[in-house]
């Protein structure tokens, strides 16, 4: 039984430590995709300007 139980905490061990991966790489991809959001604002605004000086 005790076999059994130390199996179990392992199991459950394993598993927090491969959500806390995995939302530690979806924090990061979140933080990814914000930045090329803000690329592509300030590139569209560059764009605007350029469009609107010509």
């Amino acid at each position: 039984m005790n076999k059994e139980l130390v199996s179990i905490v392992d199991g459950v061990s394993r598993s927090s430590t491969d959500i806390q991966e995995s939302v530690r790489i979806m924090e990061q991809t979140l933080e990814r995709f914000e930045h090329i959001e803000q690329s592509a604002e300030s590139l569209n605004g560059t764009a605007e300007r350029f469009t609107s000086a010509i």
